[in-house]
């Protein structure tokens, strides 16, 4: 340490070569990085261009319990999108679900054991959250 220190002492000019040509390296890799995250981000399609959405949330899970080694997630999900879950199937009703009637801006809870309608949801207390998107084009097809 003492020797390399001594050299770059007696050496000025040899050293801050040394240093502009480790900072041009450095420069080329990450310009190099930078140019290989654009290639692989853009090859994975083109970019949106559609201009600006509207998302309309119908699902999210929460957990009910004092703490997270106390108590369970369960599950929020808009009537309006019970029906849509499964493309091309029709939905399938039970006799005393709260799936059949009732409004399609209701919540219905889905817990461990039942399925019930969801008076007060705690939409602000969700650990994720799902959306669709409303103009979307409908590619089911």
């Amino acid at each position: 340490m003492e020797q390399a220190a001594d050299w770059a002492l007696s050496n000025p000019d040899e050293l801050e070569t040394l240093l502009l040509q480790s900072e041009i390296a450095m420069t080329n890799k990450s310009s190099t990085d930078a140019e290989n995250n654009s290639n692989q981000t853009s090859s994975s399609g083109p970019p949106l261009s559609d201009g600006s959405s509207k998302y309309e949330l119908f699902a999210f899970i929460s957990h009910m319990g004092k703490s997270t080694n106390d108590g369970h997630y369960v599950a929020h999900i808009k009537r309006s999108f019970l029906a849509k879950c499964i493309p091309h199937e029709p939905p399938v009703y039970h006799v005393g679900s709260p799936i059949c009637g009732g409004s399609d801006q209701e919540w219905i809870i889905f817990n461990d054991e039942k399925v019930a309608k969801s008076e007060c949801p705690p939409h602000r207390h969700a650990y994720l959250y799902f959306f669709r998107r409303l103009d979307a084009a409908d590619q089911s097809d």
